[in-house]
């Protein structure tokens, strides 16, 4: 039964392999051309050799790099501030369920902020393999030894991948071939799970040889729901030793660990497309024109050289180097011309630089340069004509924005959530076991709202994810817009008929003008705040009313008193 288990592992391996066969080619040029790296006999990059020596252009390099940078700052511009975890909308808006949320929010942002954490530098490493393979993905890996930050962040590259689609569309398979030192391999594994050759290796003090590893991580589809052991979770993790076949370890984890995101997909596709792919023809061409322009530069400051044959100069040798001195014998027909001169066989080079800017310029299009950055510093414009260019730059970009958010950013974050939620670090339940052992321990716990509680218990979803990056506002533009220009009509109109603001809800408006354009949402009320701050003005104008009325009721009184002392002084 083993055997077949594993027999069915390496022939799948062996059919993602297939098929991710068929994209070497355009790999290894994207490695050469935008990574400067060569690519080993797998058909994926080589980290350790660089190919300079064939590049004369790194237009494609310096594009990707810029490209990487500002989607990284348009999608996670404040680190882990870009989002905030919120109530769903039927939660009840109170100020516990409020506090709770801050509380949550604070916890997410220690840890994800952490430089020990890794995330900043795994999504810039992840971007930039998106804009030059189309595909990559983010480990959000759970360490055990480490209750400080207890997740560690990991950009996964594409050289160690083989991927399958579920049937949501998403990855949710993952074999990653890898190799290992002994060492290393006795460290993660321990010495009894090794094969027999490797402890050999190790026996025989030769801890640096390398092993190969298949890491296979997937849906565990004969699992048993009702058993909890970690060969029953939902995703399977196994370790094997490829040369012997040998599990090295098995384990289970309660949800995906690994996101994969596309840049762009063609539907029928696994892998992804990238702005690399689509700029190869002009990187391969203006690579060309380059070599050849270096070329003909070279003709042109040491050109080649004519001499006739029936001179001797120089005892056949010409020295060509400034200040050189080469002695001719004149003899024969030398008098009929120049005894030696350059060969002009390069023509003007002007033409060919403005192709190359040209296709500098197509280049930074294809990975987006255009869109995202501002170069026009020459044509004044109105706000109008900004924001509908600046809205119009954006929505060219929110299919890419959207697939990012729901391929890797949200499950990421949903992760995380997941994980500190497990670890007790977003409160715990009243009454419970984690409660009293705190307690126990002279901690006074925060504990998770009756509300939120039993959404959890009932398997609800209890947060919702609220993005505040600059890429969520461009997908979120024309909404916004939408709501404003409604608002500043109403009130435009309002002076000539009050009773059109009566279409308007205002408490919601801002709530959700707010949301739209990225503010804080910490800076919203609750409602039930709201509620108590109105309560409250209201019985402080009916005190001021009653105040005003008891005044008015003394004028009057004191007014009626002295006019009854003037009547009856008149009649006396």
């Amino acid at each position: 039964m083993a055997n077949a288990r594993i027999d069915n592992i390496f022939n799948r391996f062996k059919t993602l392999k297939t098929n991710k066969q068929s994209l070497k080619g355009l790999y290894s040029l994207i490695s050469e051309y935008v990574y400067n790296r060569k690519f080993d006999g797998h058909g994926v990059p080589n980290a350790g050799i660089f190919a300079d020596e064939d590049i004369f252009d790194n237009t494609a390099q310096r594009a990707n790099g810029i490209m990487a940078n500002v989607m990284v700052n348009n999608i996670w511009p404040n680190g882990p501030r870009t989002f905030s975890v919120g109530r769903t909308w039927d939660t009840p808006d109170t100020e516990e369920i409020k506090s709770y949320f801050e509380y949550v929010n604070a916890q997410m942002y220690s840890v994800m902020d952490n430089t020990r954490a890794g995330l900043q530098t795994a999504l810039d490493e992840y971007m930039t393999d998106q804009g030059a393979y189309g595909i990559s993905g983010i480990y959000v890996e759970e360490k055990d030894e480490d209750t400080t930050v207890p997740i560690r962040y990991k950009a996964w590259s594409i050289k160690d991948m083989y991927v399958d689609e579920g049937p949501d569309g998403f990855i949710d398979t993952i074999f990653s071939e890898l190799e290992m030192t002994v060492r290393n391999a006795v460290k993660i594994y321990g010495y009894e799970n090794l094969p027999a050759n490797a402890r050999k290796d190790f026996n025989n003090g030769q801890v640096e040889n390398k092993i190969k590893i298949l890491h296979v991580i997937e849906p565990r589809i004969d699992r048993n729901p009702r058993k909890q052991g970690v060969k029953d979770m939902p995703i399977a993790s196994i370790h094997i030793e490829i040369g012997t076949r040998k599990i090295l370890k098995e384990s289970g984890i309660e949800e995906m660990p690994i996101f994969v995101g596309r840049f762009s997909k063609v539907p029928g596709e696994i892998y992804g497309r990238s702005p690399a792919m689509v700029a190869m023809a002009d990187i391969l061409e203006i690579n060309a024109v380059r070599e050849a322009i270096m070329i003909a530069t070279e003709k042109q400051l040491d050109p080649p050289m004519a001499v006739y044959d029936d001179g001797a100069l120089g005892g056949g040798n010409i020295d060509t180097s400034a200040g050189g001195i080469t002695v001719f014998s004149v003899t024969g027909r030398l008098n009929t011309g120049k005894p030696i001169e350059p060969l002009y066989t390069v023509g003007e080079l002007q033409s060919s630089y403005t192709h190359i800017d040209t296709l500098k310029e197509t280049i930074n299009n294809h990975f987006y340069l255009d869109r995202l950055l501002d170069f026009n510093n020459e044509t004044r414009m109105t706000l109008g004509e900004a924001q509908l260019r600046n809205a119009l730059r954006g929505q060219s970009l929110g299919a890419f924005y959207a697939r990012q958010e729901n391929e890797v950013i949200t499950p990421t974050i949903q992760r995380t959530l997941n994980i500190l939620m497990k670890r007790g670090r977003l409160g715990v339940v009243s009454g419970s076991r984690d409660d009293f052992e705190l307690l126990a321990k002279g901690i006074q716990p925060v504990y998770i709202p009756d509300a939120i509680v039993q959404k959890i218990i009932r398997g609800e979803d209890f947060y919702e994810l609220t993005y505040l990056s600059p890429a969520k506002r461009t997908m979120q533009s024309e909404e916004l817009r939408g709501i404003i220009e409604t608002a500043n009509f109403a009130v435009g109109v309002s002076p000539v008929n009050p009773e059109i603001l009566d279409n308007v809800d205002f408490d919601k408006l801002i709530s959700r003008v707010a949301k739209l354009s990225g503010a804080p949402m910490d800076l919203i009320k609750s409602s039930v705040t709201v509620k108590k701050i109105r309560d409250a003005r209201v019985q402080q104008q009916q005190q001021l009313a009653q105040m005003e009325m008891a005044r008015q009721q003394s004028e009057i009184g004191r007014n009626v008193a002295q006019m009854n002392a003037m009547q009856q002084s008149e009649v006396a």
